[in-house]
């Protein structure tokens, strides 16, 4: 008999104690277990008849491992200018080593072929210097060509932490999603790590992570913070984020005391004049009724 050890971490919650909170629905679960990496829910039993609330009880798996590939993919990468060199070996050799197809080390001052084409574009371009605002017409041309051809783009640069001292790095997630608005079939990933002997894990753990997962349920941006990756993004709730000034006032607008006296005011209506800041002023609206 073989004995398997388990880790299973449980998290509970309840309508009282989050009564405005973000609880997920079957297919919300559904989704998160597909980034996760997992099959999706086998077995999801819900608090309620229509399924709209908490699960009481959910149950995955992981799917295998060894998924059969046809063919090993092309990689290109795309060179730093901080040890650049010794980096882009790094990696050339742990793709090497897995088997992960052939590897070629360019820079941003060689022209790429016309007629060649990559299945993985890693782009170390930004990782250590500035990209954007020193690029030259060769360079441009390079990127270009990769962003044009590479079916996945990992773009790895650093110092755009917590506290960011490098604020220009931060353009490269919108850049990302402007280019796969054009190409909406281009996986492009953009990941901020830490300037540290491990980066190449790192960034071969996202790598590996990424192909036992759909293109569309891949995460876009990850953000490395002590060895460990976040997510950045902001989580849509409504009921937590908004102030709901109907609930407090009702969806009209109504007459308010405004000091301690018994004498209620007359309502008062904004106006101004569009992208004018001194024209703002308050005057007496007449057309609300007193309450």
């Amino acid at each position: 008999m073989v004995m398997t050890k388990i880790n299973i971490t449980l998290s509970l919650a309840s309508e009282e104690s989050r009564a405005l909170g973000p609880l997920m629905t079957v297919n919300d679960w559904h989704g998160n277990l597909l980034r996760a990496a997992f099959n999706g829910p086998e077995i999801a039993l819900s608090d309620g008849s229509e399924e709209i609330r908490g699960l009481s009880l959910l149950v995955s798996s992981v799917p295998p491992l060894e998924i059969a590939r046809r063919e090993p993919p092309s990689n290109i990468m795309l060179q730093g200018v901080l040890e650049g060199e010794v980096i882009a070996k790094s990696f050339q050799g742990m793709i090497t080593a897995r088997s992960d197809g052939i590897c070629y080390i360019t820079t941003a001052k060689q022209l790429i072929s016309p007629d060649a084409e990559y299945d993985r574009c890693i782009c170390l371009l930004k990782l250590g210097g500035q990209l954007m605002d020193q690029m030259d017409n060769t360079c441009f041309m390079v990127v270009q060509k990769l962003l044009q051809t590479a079916k996945e783009v990992i773009w790895v640069n650093n110092s755009c932490e917590y506290t960011a001292d490098k604020p220009k790095v931060s353009t490269v997630s919108g850049f990302g999603k402007t280019i796969t608005h054009g190409r909406p079939n281009l996986s492009f990933i953009h990941i901020n790590v830490e300037l540290t002997p491990s980066i190449v894990a790192q960034v071969m753990r996202v790598i590996h992570h990424n192909e036992f997962v759909a293109p569309n349920d891949r995460e876009t941006d990850l953000l490395q913070y002590e060895d460990d990756f976040h997510i950045p993004r902001l989580v849509e709730a409504p009921e937590i984020n908004h102030l709901f000034e109907s609930e407090l006032c009702g969806p009209k607008p109504v007459t308010i005391q405004v000091d301690k006296s018994n004498e209620v005011k007359t309502p008062v209506k904004l106006c101004f004049t569009p992208w004018s800041l001194d024209s703002i002023y308050f005057r007496h609206d007449h057309t609300l009724s007193r309450t």
